[in-house]
């Protein structure tokens, strides 16, 4: 017991649990919000949208969620330690605050990319591609950074479960099985399938009901929460429009 609770407690004092991993969600992206996004955008974003090359994407797309809090590493108030995770897993979140630890040594949290990093890196250069690498506006690099990135904050220990399929989910492809429903990753991992939350609306996610669009709804409501600019959220909204169209049901 790291805190005091053991997980299978977790029900027991969900609601306070709950209440206070959305508070620290909020409180993320209330900094996440107030960043100038297209005034200032980083210089990931630019390269994600502009670079005409077909080479990798993956350490933009890894910057760009550190910003968002998708990362392990780092203290609290620098967007560390899954703090801005909206996902996260029964374990992860009876874990004291104080027991939380990014760093390799005694590392007991872990950012789970519920889609990989090399799997967004993958698809982007096919969307980049597909334009000539003409450059994408910055709306539409953001709307589609937020509807394909799905991240999970999970007990270091947990990762373990995931064997085999750390690189791969197949959620982004047509015909396959698991299309459009980003989750369905966890199906065979017996201590996470049935313990994942969304900590901004309370609900735990259904692995076979869970699709992109609704994560996109989740975003776009802790957009509006967080303060966002809302004329620059609903550019973003109406880019993504382009992107969700294909999974819906």
């Amino acid at each position: 017991m790291e805190n005091g609770l053991t997980p299978n407690q977790f029900e027991v004092n969900k609601a306070n649990i709950l209440a206070g991993e959305r508070r620290q969600l909020l409180d993320t992206w209330c900094a996440v919000a107030a960043d100038d996004w297209f005034g200032r955008p980083n210089p990931q974003v630019t390269r994600l949208s502009t670079s005409e090359t077909a080479g990798t994407f993956n350490m933009d797309f890894r910057h760009w969620h550190n910003r968002f809090g998708w990362k392990a590493g780092d203290a609290l108030p620098n967007r560390g330690l899954c703090s801005g995770a909206i996902y996260r897993t029964e374990r992860f979140m009876v874990l004291d605050q104080a027991a939380r630890n990014g760093a390799a040594a005694n590392q007991t949290v872990h950012i789970e990319h519920t889609i990989p990093v090399s799997v967004l890196d993958h698809k982007w250069r096919l969307v980049r591609q597909a334009n000539g690498w003409a450059a994408t506006s910055l709306e539409g690099t953001y709307a589609w950074m937020l509807v394909h990135s799905v991240t999970t904050a999970f007990h270091a220990d947990e990762e373990a479960g995931l064997t085999g399929v750390q690189r791969a989910n197949p959620a982004m492809d047509d015909g396959s099985p698991v299309f459009g429903k980003p989750f369905l990753r966890y199906a065979g991992h017996a201590g996470v399938r049935d313990a994942v939350w969304n900590v901004f609306t309370g609900k735990r996610v259904d692995l076979n009901g869970w699709t992109f669009n609704d994560h996109f709804d989740t975003v776009l409501g802790l957009l509006a929460e967080a303060g966002a600019d809302t004329g620059r959220t609903a550019a973003i909204q109406r880019e993504a429009a382009n992107y969700l169209g294909r999974f819906a049901a």
